[in-house]
C-alpha cells in the first residue's frame, strides 16, 4: 500500500508531495494495528483489511475543505 501510494505521489503532477508527518502517521496506524491484531492471534485476517486501510490512507490527502 505505502508503495502503491509513493509511486502515485510520483506520477501525479503534484507540486507538494505527501508531507513526511503524515506518512509517519499513517505508519504509525498501520503498526499498531498489525500489532494489535497479531498479538490477539488474529494475524490471518489481516490481508482482509487491506481495503479499510486504503480508505484510510486519503484522509491524508490534500483536500478543499467541505462545509456542511
Amino acid at each position: 500500500l505505502l508503495i502503491d501510494e509513493q509511486q502515485r505521489d510520483a506520477d501525479a503532477d503534484v507540486d507538494a508531495p505527501l508531507p513526511s508527518l503524515q506518512v509517519e502517521l499513517l505508519v504509525g496506524a498501520l503498526f499498531r494495528t498489525i500489532s494489535e491484531l497479531v498479538h490477539d492471534g488474529r494475524a490471518p485476517e489481516l490481508p482482509e483489511l487491506l481495503g479499510d486501510v486504503a480508505g484510510v490512507a486519503q484522509v491524508f490527502e490534500p483536500r478543499v475543505a467541505v462545509m456542511a
